[in-house]
């Protein structure tokens, strides 16, 4: 059996996501696919060591051998740096897939950069 996590439609396992500005949070799906022959329940989760705090809209996924189900994630803290965070899909307690995550903030991003102070 094999998973796939895909996030914003990219599949490579790296992406950025779009970190909570006040009160405006940004919703980036996430796609999980079964390539396997058998169905599987799949949990997923942030790795305990993840920088920025990621909500996953449902972690709890049943798939069917070669289907994908979606749900999604949204970022309430920026990172600290590229790929500090880290979505896993287990099936029992096993990590069958990881996808590493960096959360942007806009405001650091943004045009106003020099009136923003990084971290």
């Amino acid at each position: 059996m094999a998973l796939i996590l895909t996030v914003n439609g990219n599949a490579s396992g790296r992406d950025r996501v779009l970190a909570a500005v006040g009160e405006r949070r940004f919703l980036a799906p996430v796609t999980v696919t079964n390539t396997g022959a058998e169905p599987v329940d799949v949990t997923l989760r942030m790795r305990d060591d993840s920088v920025a705090r990621v909500r996953i809209g449902e972690p709890r996924l049943r798939i069917e051998p070669g289907a994908a189900a979606e749900t999604t994630v949204q970022a309430d803290t920026p990172s600290d740096a590229p790929d500090d965070t880290v979505l896993q899909a287990l099936v029992g307690e096993r990590v069958e897939a990881e996808f590493r995550l960096t959360a942007i903030s806009l405001a650091r991003e943004s045009v106003f950069h020099n009136l923003v102070p990084r971290l």
